[in-house]
């Protein structure tokens, strides 16, 4: 068996998923889900919360960070304050972004797209 050579054997190539062979295209978006507040008389609730981020249109990846255009204003380094635009958007009535319901705010990573 020593004395015999082995012929490299080629690796075969693997088919990729759909999500993983694109170049992401994020467009904004909102996100609803539940979070945990405090009430005096109940102690800690669910209470739903809503928030801007982006999805890419092609496989549904999400990122929680905003696009530039409805970032908060900072005030003394701490305070944040929303813009008309964000506040126009976050309100259900006036909304124009397309709205998504997050399972779970911390580990969810991908949305279902049509």
């Amino acid at each position: 068996m020593d004395d015999e050579i082995m012929k490299y054997r080629k690796k075969s190539k693997k088919h990729g998923l759909k999500r993983s062979k694109h170049k992401h295209d994020y467009q904004p978006c909102v996100y609803n889900y539940l979070s945990v507040g405090y009430d005096s008389t109940y102690g800690f609730v669910p209470e739903e919360q809503t928030t801007i981020g982006q999805y890419c249109i092609v496989c549904g990846r999400i990122k929680f960070d905003a696009p530039d255009v409805y970032k908060y204003k900072w005030y003394y380094g701490i305070i944040t304050k929303p813009n008309d635009l964000v506040k126009k958007e976050l309100n259900p009535e006036t909304r124009t972004l397309p709205t998504f319901k997050i399972d779970d705010y911390w580990n969810q990573k991908f949305i279902e797209v049509n």
